[in-house]
C-alpha cells in the first residue's frame, strides 16, 4: 500500500526547543501506533519534521522543503505564531492541507481553504480565561504573568482587558523570560 507522508514542522532550535522537541517525541510514538494498528485504512505512514526555528522564515524554509522535497500530502505544525505566519501561504498555494495545531493568532487560517486549526485563538482563549475567573470562580482581582514573546503577552492583553470589562481588578502585570529565572521572586511578589 501506498505510504502516506506527512510534514511536521516543529520548532526543533530557539525559545522554543523544548516544546518542539517533545511535541516531535509524541508525535513519533503516534504514528508508530497508527502504523502497528495497520496504519489509515491499510496504508502506513511517514513523516517527515523540519525545524521552523519559531520564526517566519523558517516556517516558509520548512513548508517549502516538506512539500517540495519530501512531497507530504499534508502538514501538522508549527507552536509557532510566526513561523505559521509564513508557511501558511506555501501550503496554500501548493494546495497542501495544513493543520495548525498550536499558534493561536486570529488570522492565520485566513490564508485560504486548506488551513485548518482545531485549536482557539488568542481572543478566544484569553476572553474565556477571563471569563472563567471572574464568573465561574467569582474572582474580582488577578495578577497576570505572562511568558516574554508576541503570543504569551498579546493573551495576555486580551484576559486582561476582557477581565477589567466583567469589572475585575487586573493587580499586578509582569513579563518573565522565557527560562522564567525569575518566577519565584513574582510568585513571592504575588502573595504579598
Amino acid at each position: 500500500a501506498e505510504t502516506i507522508k506527512i510534514g511536521l514542522m516543529l520548532p526543533l532550535s530557539g525559545e522554543l526547543a523544548t516544546a518542539g522537541e517533545a511535541a516531535l517525541a509524541g508525535a513519533q510514538v503516534a504514528i508508530k501506533e497508527i502504523n502497528e494498528g495497520g496504519g489509515i485504512n491499510s496504508r502506513p505512514m511517514e513523516a517527515f519534521f523540519e525545524d521552523d526555528q519559531c520564526l517566519k522564515e523558517g516556517g516558509v524554509a520548512a513548508a517549502t522543503k516538506l512539500i517540495v522535497a519530501s512531497q507530504v500530502t499534508a502538514i501538522v505544525g508549527s507552536l509557532c505564531d510566526s513561523a505559521v505566519s509564513g508557511a501558511n501561504a506555501v501550503a496554500q498555494a501548493a494546495g497542501v492541507p495544513m493543520l495548525v495545531v498550536g499558534a493561536t493568532a486570529k488570522n492565520l487560517t485566513q490564508a485560504g481553504d486548506f488551513i485548518f486549526r482545531p485549536y482557539p485563538t488568542d481572543l478566544a482563549e484569553g476572553r474565556a480565561a477571563a471569563d472563567q475567573l471572574f464568573n465561574v470562580l467569582k474572582k474580582k482581582k488577578a495578577a497576570l504573568v505572562t511568558i516574554k514573546g508576541e503570543t504569551s503577552e498579546t493573551l495576555g492583553e486580551i484576559f486582561s482587558a476582557r477581565f477589567k470589562e466583567l469589572g475585575g481588578t487586573v493587580t499586578m502585570t509582569q513579563t518573565l523570560d522565557v527560562e522564567g529565572k525569575e518566577a519565584k521572586a513574582v510568585v513571592g511578589k504575588i502573595k504579598s
